[in-house]
Protein backbone atom coordinates (compact mmCIF):
# COMPACT_ATOMS: atom_id res chain seq x y z
CA UNK A 1 0.00 0.00 0.00
CA UNK A 2 1.39 3.47 -0.92
CA UNK A 3 1.10 6.31 1.82
CA UNK A 4 -1.15 7.86 -0.72
CA UNK A 5 -4.04 5.02 -0.74
CA UNK A 6 -3.08 4.84 3.00
CA UNK A 7 -3.99 8.81 3.32
CA UNK A 8 -6.93 8.46 1.26
CA UNK A 9 -7.99 5.36 3.03
CA UNK A 10 -7.77 7.20 6.74
CA UNK A 11 -10.13 9.97 5.93
CA UNK A 12 -12.74 7.70 3.97
CA UNK A 13 -12.97 5.18 7.30
CA UNK A 14 -13.58 8.85 9.08
CA UNK A 15 -16.33 9.68 7.09
CA UNK A 16 -19.82 8.73 8.70
CA UNK A 17 -21.13 6.67 5.54
CA UNK A 18 -17.84 4.72 5.77
CA UNK A 19 -17.88 1.28 4.60
CA UNK A 20 -20.40 -1.70 5.10
CA UNK A 21 -17.77 -4.36 4.79
CA UNK A 22 -14.22 -4.64 4.39
CA UNK A 23 -15.04 -6.04 0.48
CA UNK A 24 -16.42 -2.56 -0.07
CA UNK A 25 -12.85 -1.59 0.86
CA UNK A 26 -11.21 -4.04 -0.87
CA UNK A 27 -13.41 -2.74 -4.17
CA UNK A 28 -13.04 0.80 -3.66
CA UNK A 29 -9.02 0.78 -3.35
CA UNK A 30 -9.05 -1.50 -6.39
CA UNK A 31 -11.33 1.27 -8.25
CA UNK A 32 -10.34 4.67 -6.89
CA UNK A 33 -6.83 3.85 -5.79
CA UNK A 34 -5.70 1.56 -8.52
CA UNK A 35 -4.54 -0.53 -5.18
CA UNK A 36 -3.96 -4.13 -6.03
CA UNK A 37 -3.77 -6.00 -2.29
CA UNK A 38 -5.36 -9.22 -0.80
CA UNK A 39 -8.31 -9.21 1.42
CA UNK A 40 -6.34 -9.89 4.13
CA UNK A 41 -3.83 -6.77 3.48
CA UNK A 42 -7.12 -4.75 3.51
CA UNK A 43 -8.36 -6.15 6.48
CA UNK A 44 -5.31 -5.51 8.58
CA UNK A 45 -4.84 -2.11 7.23
CA UNK A 46 -8.20 -0.91 7.45
CA UNK A 47 -8.88 -2.63 10.96
CA UNK A 48 -5.68 -2.41 12.75
CA UNK A 49 -3.27 0.51 11.43
CA UNK A 50 -5.91 2.91 10.60
CA UNK A 51 -8.43 1.67 13.54
CA UNK A 52 -11.09 1.90 11.28
CA UNK A 53 -14.57 0.50 12.33
CA UNK A 54 -17.38 -0.89 9.43
CA UNK A 55 -20.54 1.68 9.59
CA UNK A 56 -23.14 -1.04 9.71
CA UNK A 57 -25.08 -2.28 13.10
CA UNK A 58 -25.12 -5.54 14.05
CA UNK A 59 -28.44 -7.29 13.07
CA UNK A 60 -31.87 -7.52 14.92
CA UNK A 61 -33.74 -10.43 15.28
CA UNK A 62 -37.23 -9.59 13.80
CA UNK A 63 -39.36 -11.30 16.43
CA UNK A 64 -37.21 -9.54 18.89
CA UNK A 65 -40.50 -8.00 21.02
CA UNK A 66 -40.35 -3.62 21.11
CA UNK A 67 -38.58 -3.36 24.37
CA UNK A 68 -37.59 -6.37 25.56
CA UNK A 69 -34.03 -5.38 26.00
CA UNK A 70 -34.74 -2.47 27.98
CA UNK A 71 -36.43 -4.59 30.29
CA UNK A 72 -33.60 -7.04 30.45
CA UNK A 73 -31.75 -4.04 31.23
CA UNK A 74 -33.97 -2.87 33.75
CA UNK A 75 -34.07 -6.14 35.28
CA UNK A 76 -30.51 -7.58 35.46
CA UNK A 77 -28.40 -7.06 38.15
CA UNK A 78 -24.65 -5.48 37.89
CA UNK A 79 -22.29 -8.51 39.62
Amino acid sequence: MNPEAVERLSKKLLQPEGFSSYKEVHQWLTSCCEVEVSYRTVHQWARYRLKGKLKVPRPVSEKLKKGAVEELKKNCHPW
